[in-house]
């Protein structure tokens, strides 16, 4: 069975957000940004609620972009999976879907599968995960 792993940046007193709702403080540097690029290539799927997926749409068309560290990070999470759990949204982008089962059936279905790790994001889906015993990591 595949792990689910969470994982995520947080400020140095600990929020992962702003007081506006935004990730920015977060951008990493040059060394940072490789770490995660690295980091990424462990994981197949993504897990995300509808916030986190809406933050991340930016690396559909990132790969546009002049960076090469951008680049190889917007192609890495653009093969990726990704499942998005939301009320409000009808539609998803890329290789995206919306779930169509509980976070329990879906993650229970995903770990079965074979393949690399899966990374759930979003704090409050991330929580209900935990709380159902089902991210090991």
């Amino acid at each position: 069975m595949r792990d689910i792993v969470y994982s995520f940046q947080v400020s140095l007193d600990g929020y992962i957000e702003d007081a506006s709702g935004r990730i920015d403080f977060a951008s990493p540097d040059a060394e940072l940004h490789q770490y995660f690029n690295d980091y990424e290539k462990a994981f197949d799927t993504h897990v995300y609620g509808r916030r986190l997926y809406e933050m991340m749409q930016y690396w559909e068309t990132a790969d546009q972009e002049d960076e090469p560290i951008v680049v190889e990070y917007a192609k890495t999470w653009q093969s990726l999976e990704k499942v998005v759990f939301s009320r409000t949204l009808d539609a998803v982008e890329g290789k995206a879907r919306l779930a169509n089962q509980s976070l329990a059936e879906e993650l229970q279905a995903l770990k079965a599968l074979p393949g690399k790790q899966i990374a759930i994001g979003g704090a409050t889906l991330a929580a209900e995960a935990i709380e159902l015993g089902l991210v090991d990591r």
